[in-house]
């Protein structure tokens, strides 16, 4: 008897089942936000794909990796049936501003938020994804510091009668660089970046990605428009040559 050839699990295969779960009777709410928790998260995956791994990815041995303005990002994978996906997130504090508080306990926090999110590309909880429930149970209480390195002092001149008057230094894009901190979107703009580099990339995929990331991508056209005019380029050329295919 001709022995059975098992087909390649492909990314659509994988999306059409988590995409399909129904999360609404685990959804949670706070302060008008829909969530579902990690542990939720955890289990649903483990029940539709028993076999599927996740991780933390180490930066020089470190589960974090820091910026130059002190903040950080961590990055976790997820991998089921030889199919694989990584994401990226800012260390955020309660409020969902980066900080430098990069202790033990937040890491933690950031890693499962980046968890549920990187379980969200493959379409689990895509309509409705919010973010954890442990992270949430603290929003509305004292914020902590502003963190990351404080902004360059104002450059000062003359003007012609001699009097001190300040002078804004326009980025690039249009807007003072001390007045804005973009930290968040540069490391948005460099996550989907690498994304669209990533191998096995579906069409359909990059549609519910781009819904998934909506608020961000709204949040980059604001403070880096140039930069978002080119991801957008890249994001449509990637969709027509998957869709030629």
């Amino acid at each position: 008897m001709t022995e059975k050839i098992k087909k390649k699990t492909e990314f659509k295969d994988i999306w059409d089942v988590l995409y399909n779960v129904d999360i609404k009777p685990y959804m949670n709410k706070k302060m008008d936000l829909d969530f579902v928790s990690w542990a939720r998260i955890y289990t649903i995956m483990a029940e539709q794909f028993p076999n599927f791994e996740w991780g933390n990815i180490d930066h020089e041995g470190m589960p974090y990796k820091t910026l130059p303005n002190g903040t950080a990002q961590v990055t976790t994978f997820v991998e089921i049936d030889g199919v694989r996906r990584e994401m990226t997130l800012p260390v955020m504090d309660n409020r969902m501003k980066s900080t430098t508080n990069v202790d033990a306990t937040v890491v933690n926090k950031n890693v499962w938020r980046c968890f549920v999110k990187n379980c969200a590309i493959f379409g689990l909880g895509m309509r409705v994804y919010s973010t954890l429930e442990e992270d949430l149970q603290d929003i509305g209480e004292k914020a902590e510091p502003q963190q990351g390195k404080k902004p360059s002092p104002k450059p000062t001149n003359k003007d012609s009668s001699g009097n001190i008057k300040e002078v804004l230094t326009p980025h690039e894009d249009g807007y003072p660089t001390d007045q804005v901190d973009v930290t968040e979107s540069e490391i948005f703009m460099k996550m989907v970046d690498s994304y669209l580099d990533a191998d096995n990339l579906k069409s359909d995929e990059l549609s519910g990605f781009y819904k998934a990331n909506k608020n961000s991508f709204d949040k980059l056209k604001k403070e880096l428009p140039k930069y978002y005019e080119k991801l957008i380029e890249k994001f449509a050329s990637v969709k027509k040559t998957l869709e030629e295919k």
